[in-house]
């Protein structure tokens, strides 16, 4: 009876923790939804529409529910069986926030700045952070020729761009079906599931696989399981779990990845590569044929993956570090590798099927690849490194704030922008430092830290110094550049601090080891605050400097319950900078909603033609008229349209300005050009300026144009311009016609 009664108080107790967990969860994300639109307007000085529809009040609360919840389950039900619960089921886990983000139609696109393009307010569906004019890579040219080929029947080539066939499977990131589009598996989504939910698969399925391949990346280096280390030291699985969480915020949240997120392929060469180190241990380690099989298949798929992401600028110093981790992974199991006939039988197979998928794209794109090596920009773009400043190195905090405050450039500032000065978090030179101890401490040696120590040594060498053009040549490293090189040597310095803390062994009076950390962290610190002191201020600092204080912590301390708050506030900071970057948007309505454009839609249904936009921002709105399967002339060139060029060029005099990755911005006037007038002029590298007549445009296949401004006035020869339509978000559409 005693043992009954204690029983019920137990399940009485539990159930009271339950309750409170449910309680508190839905108070936390209540307060959460109630205050968010003051502090949208602190943080990221965006004003929210008053009141909040239900739709967006219901995603927010979904979002932060499970967040609140994680917090008081620590609480509940303990640290150490929630942590479990979710090492063990992370896949799981994963797949369901992105069945989550697909099912609630949200993605993290900027594509919210069209309505402040067409003069609106930028709210519309917003669910966190906003939408950010920097990230018109994304929002201007990736996710509208995604949506454009929705239109297309996601055909290899596209007749919407420049009244010609353009190329979209090989240059740009918009999905096609295709057999090589087995390397791009983000693109399933659009294939599958349509513009908007493969939007929303596309920004959700690329973190999440980011995330958990960089946890797994980074157990794998730590050793994770409680193994003996190389240097004979041990620790337990919940360390080195800890320490790869570390890794992989660090990686995925890291401000160079969120502000490149959607821009030349970032994110997929960083999984890529450490998806397929991965994947080679494991080949390494298994015996049986049929898994060394699936294994190199896998292999292929992530070799598919990094090639086709076309951007040498970071392929080839990141491929460097993919040789040393291999080499590391050969010289680990030298002594248990066993290759048998079958096995190099699979590879032959293996590399054969790559090959054959390869070919179909070269055989269908051989023309637009050397239509773009033989381009003004980016074609001809070299370099031989050297230039850097040290400063850069001592300033990787920085980027932390620029989610929250508007970028300053300064005279110490790694880039003009805050998507060319972000960086990954890096506490350089601490890799560096606890790796040099670890080898003269350590009876063995870490042949990874060596590996690891020689390539940074390697990618320094070039963005300090620079490398003989022969060298550059031979390297490959003329194909890159100082600021992408650095992007890749600070991923090296991540993944060596990450290896280098998971071997220190930190006594409990290692006074002078715990003192040197924490210098170098708050080294960091100060040295952002230094490097951009017109841009941060003292609040800033005094974030950056606990910021310092709490990764030291987490990374060093032997104290458990200090180790976890450390972690725990250290890992927040990360995760709230990184995810502030982009928005989450609830659906794509300001980029397929627009009545401007819908009005466009309707005339082209009625009585197709080829379009142009003129006057204003020409070349961004093109962009979203494509997004709505509509052709247009001025559309973006990602190589040059000769077709077109040759019909108002025809002695090529202006090949410098056209010959380019370019947008296309069009003055429409009412004469012929003066002797000293140009017809063409770039004003930055991807922007061309052309000033046109109706004569011209009607050469060049254009029916209907959409004028940001009134042109009934404007004739030329025996051409004119008939209004078709109303003018709305000051557009309005016009016919040309012959006669006046």
């Amino acid at each position: 009876m005693h043992a009954y009664r204690r029983h019920n108080i137990v399940a009485v107790d539990r159930y009271l923790k339950q309750l409170l967990i449910a309680v508190c969860t839905a108070f936390g994300a209540s307060a959460v939804i109630l205050i968010y639109p003051a502090a949208s307007k602190y943080l990221f000085h965006t004003e929210l529409a008053d009141p909040q529809s239900l739709d967006i009040l219901a995603i927010r609360w979904i979002l932060v529910a499970p967040v609140c919840a994680l917090v008081f389950s620590w609480w509940v039900f303990g640290w150490h069986k929630v942590n479990d619960f979710l090492h063990c089921r992370r896949l799981i886990i994963g797949a369901l926030v992105i069945a989550l983000f697909v099912i609630l139609n949200i993605n993290n696109s900027s594509l919210g700045y069209w309505d402040v393009i067409l003069g609106k307010s930028p709210g519309n569906g917003l669910v966190f952070g906003t939408p950010r004019s920097i990230r018109s890579d994304e929002f201007i040219v990736n996710t509208p020729l995604a949506f454009s080929q929705r239109y297309n029947g996601y055909a290899y080539f596209s007749v919407l761009f420049g009244n010609r066939t353009t190329d979209m499977f090989i240059i740009k990131d918009a999905p096609v079906w295709t057999a090589a589009e087995i390397f791009r598996p983000f693109h399933w989504g659009y294939l599958l599931l349509g513009s908007e939910r493969g939007l929303a698969f596309y920004s959700s399925a690329r973190l999440v696989v980011l995330f958990l391949v960089s946890y797994q990346f980074f157990l794998l280096i730590t050793k994770s399981g409680g193994q003996q280390n190389e240097l004979g030291g041990s620790q337990s699985a919940q360390e080195h779990r800890r320490l790869s969480l570390i890794g992989a915020v660090l990686v995925a949240c890291a401000p160079v990845v969120q502000w490149w997120y959607a821009v030349n392929g970032l994110v997929e060469m960083i999984i890529a590569t450490f998806l397929s180190v991965l994947l080679f241990s494991l080949y390494l380690r298994t015996h049986q044929e049929w898994k060394r099989f699936a294994l190199g298949l896998g292999i292929m798929l992530c070799a598919g993956m990094f090639m086709l992401t076309l951007y040498p600028a970071w392929q080839i110093p990141l491929f460097f570090i993919l040789l040393i981790l291999v080499a590391w992974l050969i010289v680990t199991h030298w002594g248990t590798i066993a290759m048998r006939p079958w096995d190099w039988v699979s590879v032959v197979v293996t590399l054969l099927v790559f090959l054959a998928l390869m070919l179909t794209v070269l055989r269908s794109s051989l023309p637009t690849i050397q239509a773009t090596m033989n381009t003004v920009y980016p074609g001809s773009r070299e370099s031989n490194g050297g230039g850097g400043q040290l400063s850069w190195l001592f300033s990787t905090m920085s980027g932390l704030a620029f989610p929250f405050r508007e970028f300053v450039a300064t005279a110490h500032a790694s880039g003009g922008n805050s998507t060319e000065a972000s960086s990954f978090v890096t506490f350089f030179p601490l890799g560096i430092v606890l790796a040099g101890i670890n080898l003269v401490r350590g009876k063995g040696k870490d042949i990874l830290a060596m590996l690891l120590l020689v390539i940074i040594a390697f990618l320094g060498l070039y963005i300090f110094i620079g490398f003989p053009p022969s060298i550059a040549a031979v390297t490959g490293m003329s194909h890159t550049t100082v600021r992408r090189a650095l992007v890749m040597f600070e991923l090296a310095n991540v993944i060596l601090l990450i290896r280098a803390v998971s071997h220190m062994k930190f006594g409990a009076r290692d006074y002078v080891l715990y003192g040197l950390v924490t210098v170098i962290c708050l080294l960091q610190a100060f040295g952002a605050f230094f490097a951009y002191r017109a841009y941060l201020g003292y609040i800033s600092l005094a974030v950056l400097v606990v910021f310092s204080l709490v990764t030291a912590g987490a990374l060093i301390t032997r104290f458990k319950v200090l180790a976890r708050i450390c972690t725990l506030f250290s890992v927040a900071l990360l995760v709230l900078s990184g995810i502030s970057v982009n928005p989450i948007q609830y659906s794509a309505s300001p980029l397929t909603g627009q009545p401007a454009i819908e009005q466009v839609e309707s005339i082209q249904r009625s009585a197709p033609g080829q379009w142009i936009v003129v006057g204003g921002q020409s070349s961004l709105l093109a962009q979203l008229m494509v997004a709505n399967g509509i052709p247009t002339s001025n559309a973006l060139s990602v190589t040059p349209n000769m077709q077109m060029w040759k019909i108002l060029d025809k002695n090529g005099s202006y090949a410098q300005e056209y010959n380019r990755y370019a947008y296309m911005n069009v003055m429409l006037v009412d004469r012929a050009l003066q002797p000293d007038e140009k017809m063409l002029t770039v004003t930055v590298p991807d922007r061309i300026d052309s000033v046109l007549n109706l004569e011209q445009l009607h050469r060049i296949g254009v029916r209907y144009i959409l004028a940001a401004g009134d042109i009934e006035h404007i004739t030329y020869e025996h051409f004119s311009v008939h209004k078709i339509g109303s003018t709305i978000s000051g557009l309005t559409p016009y016919e040309i016609v012959e006669g006046r």
